[in-house]
This record gives C-alpha cells, sequence and structure tokens, in this order.
C-alpha cells in the first residue's frame, strides 16, 4: 500500500516541501539556527504520522501524540519568523489554515484509536497481522491472490486513488464514528468497513469493486438515493456526502 496516496500523509508531505521553500527566503543568518528548527518539527510530524500508520494500539497513539505536539510547536515558529519579517503575513496565514487542517485530520485519528482501543480492550493482540493503521480503520484487506475475485467482478471498479475512494477516506478519517455513504449516481455507496456494517445490519451483498492492480479488497454496497431517508432513519450516525465535483465524473473514470 502505498501511503504517500492517502489525505493526512500526502497533505503532511506537500507541507514539508513547503517548509522548505519558506526556510529557503529566511536570512542566511537564521537559516541554519530558526530555519532548521522548523524544518526538524515537520520532519518529525511526516516521519510519526507515518510510522504511526504501521502500529497498533500504545504505540500508535504515542506516535499520533508526537505529532500533535510537534504540530501545535511549528505553528508557533512560524508565527516567530512572521513577526520578525522573514514571513510574509499571507504565507503565515496560509501556513496557519494547512496546520489546523492536518490538526483537525490528526484529531480524527485520535478519536478513531480511542474507539479502537476500547473496542480491544478485552481481545488479545494479533501480533501476525500486518494490516496498518489506516487499513484497519478503512477495513482494506491486502490480498495477494485476488484474481479469483476479480475475474468475477465486472463493471465499475476503484482503486485507491479513485476520486470517490479518496473522497471517502478524507471524510471518514475526519469523521471516524460516522458511516459514509457517498452519492454515485442514483445511488449512494458504502465502502469498506461501512460496508460491512450494512452487510451484517441489513443483509446487503458484498462487491469487491477493486480494479486489477489495487493489491487489495475495495468491498462496497449501495442503495438508491431514493431510499436516503430510510437508512438516516434506521442509521443515526450515518453521513451522506453529495459531492458537485463528483457528479461529473464518468464511471469509466472512478
Amino acid at each position: 500500500m502505498e501511503h504517500k496516496s492517502l489525505p493526512i500523509l500526502e497533505q503532511t508531505y506537500n507541507f514539508n516541501l513547503e517548509l522548505y521553500q519558506l526556510v529557503n527566503n529566511f536570512p542566511k543568518a537564521h537559516k541554519m539556527v530558526l530555519g532548521n528548527k522548523i524544518l526538524n518539527m515537520g520532519n518529525v510530524i511526516l516521519e510519526n504520522l507515518t510510522e504511526a500508520s504501521y502500529l497498533r494500539g500504545k504505540e500508535k497513539g504515542e506516535k499520533i501524540d508526537i505529532a500533535d505536539i510537534e504540530l501545535n510547536k511549528i505553528l508557533l515558529f512560524i508565527r516567530f519568523s512572521k513577526d520578525l519579517s522573514f514571513t510574509p503575513f499571507k504565507r503565515y496565514e496560509y501556513f496557519a489554515k494547512v496546520i489546523v487542517d492536518i490538526g483537525k485530520q490528526i484529531g480524527g485519528w485520535k478519536k478513531w484509536q480511542e474507539q479502537e482501543n476500547k473496542a480491544h480492550a478485552n481481545s488479545p493482540q494479533n501480533s501476525a497481522t500486518n494490516q496498518t493503521g489506516f487499513e484497519d480503520m478503512f477495513g482494506i484487506e491486502t490480498d495477494t491472490n485476488k484474481s479469483k475475485n476479480q475475474a468475477q467482478n465486472k463493471g465499475v471498479t476503484f482503486n485507491l486513488e479513485s476520486p470517490i475512494i479518496k473522497r471517502y477516506m478524507d471524510v471518514k478519517i475526519n469523521n471516524p464514528e460516522k458511516v459514509i455513504a457517498i452519492k454515485c449516481g442514483n445511488f449512494y455507496k458504502v465502502f469498506f468497513n461501512d460496508a460491512v456494517y450494512f452487510q451484517k445490519k441489513f443483509g446487503f451483498k458484498l462487491r469487491d469493486l477493486a480494479s486489477k492492480n489495487c493489491g487489495q479488497k475495495i468491498e462496497s454496497c449501495g442503495f438508491p438515493v431514493t431510499s436516503a431517508d430510510k437508512y438516516k432513519s434506521k442509521i443515526e450516525n450515518l453521513l451522506l456526502i453529495d459531492d458537485v465535483s463528483l457528479k461529473f465524473i464518468t464511471l469509466q473514470t472512478l
């Protein structure tokens, strides 16, 4: 699984690239001290979030906490550079908004982690698993022998770069307690663990919609738009997403 494609890691990676551009414009005398301080904190955030995506339980939580602390610190040092006139006010505003956005995603991840810890409090840890944190969160099952499943799967297929899947992940990481359904044409689609939830609660049939080279299952099911009110009344935490940006994407490109 290519973690850089996941929303929070991709955004943090790009954030670090922009930090290097920011520091490069600092006066030479301040690049080695203030500049390096900012860059080091950015690297720590990215490293810990990446490591957290491979861990479980207490270790995962510790990495997320470190990233959260460093994120709060880095805003203070960028503000410091602004007050010293090294960073224009508009650039400072931009970085502040990015930091707040990443912080919200970290907050969502922390909430999900707390829920996972409670759910597994009385369960033995499965040390043999090779799933990452994000795979657990979205219910992604790595499977190198998917050819039979995919041979049976006809029609629209997806991968982790598909707009609808990326949108699902964006919403899910900020709303881990919600069941996410995304409008696609005349249907709402649910994916990963949310699809499994629908299967158990309503008896829906799951389909693996992963494209041939995806590398993991993308289990999905759905319901007609006309039935939205019915399922909202039955699922208190159901969140319906109707993105204008997805309306003009053909099924072949999803």
